[in-house]
């Protein structure tokens, strides 16, 4: 059989590696969950749905989006696995209720098929590679499969990055299929205890009290061997330390398990002891057993949530424009509170961003998540047309001085949409680069599909939010499978919306957010047919 391509397995690697950063701009991070926890989620409605708790229509929409997945994801194994689970998926979708999930064999049925591919995803994958059969068309859709399966299986981000980074760094030439195999092997292993030791500047002696032998003074925690002291962190005299015990895959999750609940301890503070504050360290030790205690980072597992508008308009102080931003001024509050709450109040603080920009007093929630994944789809090629244009700007040469010579970012992009529509080789040399290049070519070269389905992981992304809001605030749900994803995945999404609902808030002609969604929603209709917009001009 051919060996896999060379450039294909580069930009691949490079592209895991990108999905992995937190750092990464919303436009190249990842949305969607992977197909294994979409068929877990599918399961989960239907037994909502069975005990009269989620909507025929909310069934309907997760069993057809699950189908699609299904239809396209090759690690779920073969031709014939994938056709059993898309005929239960697209039962249900049919409303045949004999045949689909509101019964609870077929519901059975595909929870063991959920189990068996689950175990084989990855081996799976590495048998495509061996075989050669990645082409550079399938390397974004492999990319993201691969990295949403692993971080549903609850690894961390940040465990991934450098797992990924050191494996890369040691073996340069190593193949996707050998990549895969050892991804795999790491699948395999089972959680672990660990304990994190969080020192505090801060905590009250209520806590103290009620933590027992959890609690840690400052000279006991000074006293603790650590296994790489070289990397003890300076820090200043706090009120002691407390001890977390949970149960993850690796550090870096065990970080964010124990940041977790220092956020709920924050929250069970601020209303329990009114007057008390509690203000954990920058740094924490994190070990599987008291010989491989070490200090690490002790800061949010979440990506960073940013509307750039609020600066390029002059936001900071509320007195700047108090009447065009009324109705913004609530959303950008919530934002900032759901980065900084426990995980339920993150969900519900997110959704009622989405629903006091997007929701008319008549409409259901289903509907405001469609609005704003419509403005999302929309703002998605423009974002990754101006990060190549800065690349190409900062590589110089010919291509470079030409869009370094235009006087705004619109100008600049405009130039490129040109060179994007006439094929023009562009000097781009690094892989993820050189991706991002290749989304936009099979944009341009079949805008309906490409946007179609782009709109659609938003749209599967935004209605998760609001079931998850749902599920949290009506049904007292805390543990659903979708919830750590959607925290993952969603806050950037909506912070990326209502940056586009600040810019359009402020052009000459004001749009407020119902007619850009309205737009928004025409202009995905036309793309690409006469009379449409150019692609990066959809909401202007």
């Amino acid at each position: 059989m051919p060996p896999q391509d060379k450039n294909v397995e580069m930009m691949l690697k490079r592209r895991l590696l990108e999905l992995f950063d937190r750092r990464t701009s919303w436009n190249r991070s990842l949305w969607q969950v992977g197909t294994n926890l979409a068929l877990q989620e599918v399961l989960e409605y239907a037994d909502g749905y069975r005990s009269g708790t989620v909507s025929d229509e909310g069934l309907r929409h997760v069993t057809a989006s699950a189908a699609v997945l299904t239809r396209r994801d090759i690690g779920l194994g073969s031709d014939e696995v994938r056709d059993k689970i898309e005929a239960l998926l697209r039962a249900t979708h049919a409303r045949k209720t004999s045949a689909g999930l509101a019964s609870t064999t077929n519901a059975d049925e595909l929870r063991e098929l959920a189990r068996r591919t689950q175990t084989r995803y990855l081996e799976s994958w590495a048998e495509v590679a061996d075989q050669g059969l990645i082409t550079p068309s399938l390397i974004e859709m492999v990319a993201r499969s691969v990295a949403a399966h692993l971080l549903d299986a609850q690894f961390s981000a940040n465990h991934l990055h450098g797992w990924l980074l050191s494996t890369l760094d040691k073996h340069r030439e190593i193949s996707v299929s050998e990549l895969f195999s050892q991804a795999h092997k790491m699948w395999e292993q089972t959680p672990t205890p660990y304990t994190v030791i969080v020192p505090f500047h801060k905590l009250p002696a209520e806590v103290t009290s009620a933590a027992g032998d959890d609690f840690v003074s400052w000279s006991d925690l000074r006293a603790i061997r650590v296994s790489t002291p070289a990397g003890t962190p300076k820090l200043r005299q706090g009120a002691g330390a407390l001890r977390f015990h949970v149960v993850t895959r690796e550090p870096f999750a065990a970080i964010a398990a124990a940041e977790d609940e220092v956020r709920r301890l924050t929250a069970r503070a601020v209303v329990g002891l009114s007057s008390a504050s509690i203000e954990a360290a920058s740094d924490a030790l994190v070990g599987n057993s008291s010989d491989s205690l070490r200090w690490r980072p002790f800061r949010s597992w979440r990506k960073d949530v940013v509307v750039p508008s609020i600066q390029r308009n002059g936001l900071l102080l509320t007195r700047s424009y108090p009447d065009v931003t009324a109705a913004l001024d609530d959303a950008f509050e919530l934002l900032a509170s759901a980065g900084t709450s426990t995980t339920w109040a993150s969900v519900a603080a997110t959704w009622a961003v989405v629903e006091g920009l997007l929701a008319p007093p008549d409409d259901s929630g289903a509907s405001s998540a469609d609005r704003m994944a419509a403005i999302v789809a929309c703002s998605w090629p423009r974002a990754e047309m101006t990060q190549l244009v800065d690349v190409l700007i900062s590589a110089g040469g010919e291509t470079g001085n030409l869009l370094r010579g235009e006087p705004t970012v619109t100008d600049r992009l405009d130039v490129l949409d040109k060179l994007l529509a006439r094929k023009v080789d562009l000097p781009l040399t690094e892989p993820a680069d050189m991706a991002a290049l290749a989304r936009m070519r099979a944009l341009y070269e079949n805008p309906q599909a490409v946007l179609g389905r782009v709109r659609s992981y938003y749209s599967d992304a935004f209605r998760r939010l609001y079931q998850q809001r749902n599920l949290v605030m009506h049904k007292g749900r805390s543990n659903s499978v979708a919830l750590a994803p959607t925290l993952r995945t969603v806050p950037v999404l909506v912070a990326a919306g209502v940056d586009r609902l600040v810019h359009a808030a402020f052009q000459p002609m004001p749009s407020t957010p119902a007619a850009l969604a309205a737009r928004a929603s025409v202009e995905l209709g036309l793309v690409g047919a006469p009379g449409g917009k150019r692609i990066h001009r959809m909401l202007d």
